[in-house]
């Protein structure tokens, strides 16, 4: 259950929300419906109510709300230490040692025999427990995986503490990875195994049962979806997510807000670099946040004590591809079908600098495809290119002709000649109306490399520092249904990771982490030919958009090279400087968490124009006769800048072995966009579309100008949100 205070800059506004989370627990769920009731008033009853709720929330919290657990790129172990009797030990040693680097934790149970080691990087670790008096008991291959929270509850026998008792386990003994949430693993082992195509591990993320892949339902790339992935986690929109890498929020190749990350191949590279990754579908305890819908939490590898790494080489090709319907020979030399080959090639290695101490990890990926696509446009017929129309049809009359003559268009412009050149011949079946089908093949290269190094140093048992830096580059070329228009992408998406553990005492631990995230996207089209005579509509670009109604239905004829009149000569660079702080502290019956998040977003954004013209009709195309003509002023730089943040405590409060109250409260801030853009002086003369509108000219026209300074700020806005929460 969660509660919730919100607030403004322009005043507050109290209010609260109810909510019951799906309680998956003994194969039962239990549903609620959300709640928002307003209250106020000036004579304390709206003190009274809030009591009255509270109380409530409280002791529904004890019944319907799953434990708190720990998240991020750890995880942690709690539990208690007993006797063969039942009784509760206190001042029970417990050790924990990785076996991958020998990093040793040491904790102590307190008087109620609890205690909790948090803050473990994911390894597999041996456990020692001892106890004057007691037997010391020994598990080995313990795996600890991203986000878990292993409930290990012992007994000790009478004995010698020289004695050992070993437990061998090749799994988690308890598996208790869940959290107020149902959250979703994807471990070494799957990660690994599961035959991807593409290698793009992003897919797993479907092997949860909140997580739906709708890619399908993506339109196309641009600066807010990015060439990735498109993922809705427990039916929210898939802009909400946020993807963490090694704690840093990881952005993805097109812009900050892209919904996944990915690079222009639409594969998120960089499988073998990968440890496991954790999804929490619902952010609703107190130290989640910044997104609304679910976290992806990824956990890439280290290096060990033993050396370790890989080389691989992947192929897929098209020797045994079936035939396209839309693949034509057009040559008795063409292929069968379009050629297609993707290598996909790389390696990885990790091995100890200073053994027990220094650790280094580095993978490299890269990614070549190459496939020649089926198009298939309409295009104006050899006639029409001619200045030639059936009547009667095209909306010509007929005369003494009979219908479907080729007839001359009358008022025919030859001004327009040049423009025929923007499409491809036409070699497939006619049309009618001065229009044909055009098969053609063009090829789009694609070009990706994704590259990481990671360094952990262990200073001493106190304090661990790790710092991971990846970057991620590449570039494709497509084209639409007209493969004279080229359509380029080029990115480089780059993480800096710097994380820093402090243990002050068995029961106090700090994390920090700092991080650097960049994304630089360049997003444009081109022309494959220069026709003689081909303007374009704004001097430096390529021919803008003509488009010219078409005749057959709702058919209309696009010419190569145009792209829409604006937003598609793009450039996105976009900085993400993170800074995060958490401590944990476990004191009785408390386990305390408490920290501290700030993180400063400068997006700096670029897009030109290439101008639009509209033709109601080849016929009208023909004789020169536009319907629109129109060029967007190109906006200037717009460097947005915000500071947001948030704070939050959470106290889980182990009421008994098996009852145990979560409450927290998080207040999240933002500083508001600031942007300030100049906007240059700019003129545009709108005269005819197969003139050079220039100082020469003496024909009047009308023309647009305009100059001027403007700032836009989008205020302030912060919320405060209280939660607990319990299990059994």
């Amino acid at each position: 259950m969660v509660i919730r205070w919100a607030s403004r800059n322009h005043g507050w506004g109290p209010w609260f929300r109810l909510k019951q989370f799906p309680f998956l627990q003994g194969g039962a769920m239990l549903r609620g419906q959300t709640m928002a009731t307003k209250f106020f008033s000036s004579n304390g009853q709206a003190i009274r109510q809030f009591l009255a709720c509270l109380c409530f929330f409280l002791v529904a919290a004890c019944f319907f709300t799953p434990a708190l657990s720990v998240q991020g790129v750890s995880a942690a172990i709690q539990g208690t230490v007993r006797d063969s009797s039942g009784a509760v030990i206190p001042g029970a040693m417990i050790t924990v040692t990785s076996t991958e680097t020998n990093l040793q934790r040491t904790a102590i149970s307190n008087d109620a025999g609890f205690f909790s080691v948090p803050d473990l990087p994911p390894s597999k670790y041996r456990i020692e427990v001892s106890g004057q008096g007691f037997q010391t008991r020994v598990m080995e291959n313990v795996e600890l995986v991203v986000g878990q929270e292993l409930v290990l509850n012992t007994a000790l026998q009478i004995g010698q503490i020289t004695q050992q008792v070993t437990i061998t386990s090749e799994a988690p003994l308890v598996d208790a990875t869940s959290t107020w949430q149902v959250s979703g693993l994807v471990a070494e082992r799957q990660v690994k195994d599961l035959p991807l195509n593409g290698r793009s591990f992003d897919n797993l993320i479907a092997l949860n049962p909140v997580m739906v892949n709708s890619s399908a339902i993506k339109q196309t790339t641009s600066s807010s979806t990015g060439p990735g992935n498109y993922f809705s986690v427990g039916g929210r929109r898939p802009g909400e997510n946020i993807f963490l890498w090694n704690g840093v929020e990881y952005p993805g190749g097109t812009s900050a807000i892209s919904s996944t990350p990915g690079g222009v191949s639409g594969e998120l590279l960089g499988i073998e670099a990968v440890r496991e990754f954790n999804v929490v579908p619902n952010m609703d305890a107190a130290e989640f946040g910044h997104r609304a819908g679910g976290q992806v939490t990824i956990v890439t590898q280290s290096g060990t004590n033993t050396f370790h790494g890989s080389a691989y080489e992947f192929l897929r090709n098209s020797a045994l591809d079936s035939r396209n319907f839309f693949d034509h020979q057009l040559q008795p030399t063409d292929p069968r079908i379009p050629p297609f080959k993707r290598n996909q090639f790389g390696g990885s290695a990790g091995a100890p600098i200073q053994k027990d101490k220094t650790f280094v990890f580095v993978n490299y990926e890269g990614f070549r495809q190459a496939w020649d696509l089926p198009k298939v446009a309409i295009v104006p017929d050899a006639q029409a290119r001619q200045g030639f129309l059936p009547c009667g049809i095209s909306g010509l009359p007929c005369g003494s002709n009979a219908p479907g003559t080729e007839v001359r268009v009358p008022g025919f412009n030859p001004a327009v000649a040049p423009y025929f050149g923007l499409w491809p011949d036409p070699n497939g079946p006619e049309l009618g109306g001065g229009t044909a089908y055009s098969y053609n093949t063009t090829p789009n290269p694609v070009r990706e490399d994704f590259g990481i190094v990671k360094l952990d140093r262990t200073f001493s048992s106190k304090d661990t520092f790790s710092a991971s830096y990846t970057i991620d580059d590449g570039s494709n070329v497509g084209t639409g249904q007209n493969p004279f228009s080229a359509v380029t992408n080029i990115e480089r998406a780059q993480v800096l990771s710097l994380s820093e553990i402090h243990v002050f005492s068995p029961s106090t631990v700090n994390s920090f982490t700092a991080g650097f995230s960049r994304v630089w996207f360049r997003y444009f089209y081109s022309v494959s030919i220069s026709p003689a005579g081909v303007e374009p509509f704004v001097v430096g670009k390529p021919p803008g958009q003509i488009n010219i109604g078409g005749t057959q239905g709702s058919t209309a004829i696009t010419p190569a090279g145009s792209g829409p009149n604006t937003g598609h000569d793009q450039l996105n660079i976009d900085n993400i400087y993170t800074y995060q702080d958490n401590v944990r502290i476990t004191k009785g019956i408390h386990s305390i968490a408490l920290g501290g998040w700030a993180e400063r977003l400068q997006s700096n954004d670029l897009s030109g124009t290439y101008g639009q013209t509209n033709f109601p009709s080849l016929f009208s195309f023909l004789q020169g006769k536009p319907s629109l003509f129109q060029v967007t002023q190109p906006a200037p730089p717009i460097p947005f800048r915000v500071w947001m943040g948030a704070w939050f405590v959470q106290d889980s409060i182990r009421l008994r072995s098996n009852l145990t109250l979560s409450v927290g409260l998080r207040h999240e801030f933002s500083k508001g966009y600031h942007a300030k853009a100049l906007w240059p002086p700019c003129g545009h003369s709108l005269g005819s579309v197969w003139e050079r509108p220039d100082e020469r000219s003496g024909r009047l026209r009308h023309g647009l100008q305009s100059a001027g300074q403007h700032r836009l700020v989008l205020h302030q806005r912060s919320s405060h949100r209280g939660s607990f929460a319990d299990h059994q």
